[in-house]
């Protein structure tokens, strides 16, 4: 197979290996235009000056629209949030399928007639929301709806990590993170908790946040989110809590679930699900002891690739990823205007 990635920061370097991983005959090119030599582990240490077309043995292009005249199987979108809806237009027009990295975008701006275009071309789309491969999720989604402890009455979802400290390699204040014109901020950059919380409770009727920029880290966005979806159920209508922050130190990152007849709580970093039963009296736990953080990226790309091959839809693809988009800009504009927003 061939595939051409845009961008080559910690994400798409992790492609690159993975995909290699998945199949030693693999063909890649990179777009590139920051040509930057800095090498990215798996466990984001670096090392510099690193010549990286041939440590990884791939071609590096500098022009996207001469680019794109060639076939590839698929084109991966990896640079900043900001840019992912203009290329990914590009990158439809030429008849190529996309993977893209979560969010979707920072703006509706262009996204509509970006799912006309991938759906009049008949193309497969994905977007990395890598955290639905994650098994404990898995085994959540499981739970919910084995019903064993009845409805969901309410749910928490919350990551919060100190930005300094998610990239050693670089300077928070100069990364999409942190700039507003890049698409930054919590609500869009940790935007997996949303996306889950959506996968395992449902679409929201409204949303409403509460948050802004609270500590003294030199961004100009928002720190610090707490959103209120507003899900059906057939119940009536429940909270899901969305909690995100660039703050915490140690990093704190759970789901926690209350049903009719006993609560769940996942624990990320101890990699563990407690199940309290308050109908049978029963406590039961699962752990995931040969979970790796990069099954997740290697399970979404099987799975995009399967997808590539069977015409099948993929589990996140652009309308999905369109939907999320639309939860988190109406936190976002709650978070400004105080107000409720329906979506």
């Amino acid at each position: 197979m061939k595939f051409l990635i845009c961008g080559l920061g910690s994400i798409g370097q992790r492609h690159v290996r993975l995909l290699k991983e998945i199949d030693p005959d693999v063909e890649i090119d990179v777009y590139r235009k920051r040509k930057l030599g800095i090498l990215i582990n798996d466990d984001l240490s670096v090392e510099h000056n690193v010549d990286l077309e041939s440590y990884y043995d791939i071609h590096a292009l500098y022009n996207l629209e001469a680019a794109l005249k060639n076939y590839y199987d698929a084109v991966f979108i990896t640079n900043p949030i900001s840019f992912h809806i203009e290329y990914a237009q590009e990158i439809a027009n030429s008849g190529h399928n996309i993977f893209i990295e979560k969010p979707l975008g920072n703006t509706l701006k262009g996204t509509n007639q970006l799912l006309k275009t991938i759906e009049s071309k008949k193309l497969t789309s994905f977007v990395g929301y890598q955290m639905r491969f994650h098994p404990a999720l898995i085994k959540l989604r499981d739970i919910i709806k084995k019903h064993a402890l009845g409805h969901v009455i309410s749910a928490d979802t919350h990551f919060g990590e100190w930005l300094p400290g998610m990239h050693d390699y670089e300077d928070y204040r100069y990364t999409h993170m942190a700039k507003n014109n890049q698409g930054g901020g919590a609500i869009l950059a940790l935007s997996h908790e949303i996306d889950y919380a959506i996968w395992l409770f449902g679409y929201p009727k409204s949303v409403y946040a509460i948050g802004g920029h609270y500590s003294d880290l030199e961004i100009d966005v928002e720190d610090s989110a707490d959103i209120v979806l507003k899900v059906p159920s057939p119940i009536g209508d429940i909270s899901v809590r969305c909690h995100v922050d660039f703050i915490q130190s140690p990093p704190e990152r759970f789901c926690h679930i209350i049903f009719e007849y006993g609560r769940v709580k996942w624990d990320y970093f101890e990699n563990i699900i407690y199940v309290y039963n308050s109908k049978d009296k029963t406590e039961e736990s699962f752990e995931f002891p040969d979970f790796k953080r990069n099954d997740m990226f290697s399970d979404e790309l099987n799975h995009f690739i399967s997808c590539l091959k069977s015409g099948e839809r993929p589990t996140v693809d652009i309308s999905n990823g369109l939907d999320i988009l639309r939860a988190c800009l109406a936190a976002r504009d709650s978070l400004k205007t105080g107000k409720v927003v329906i979506v």
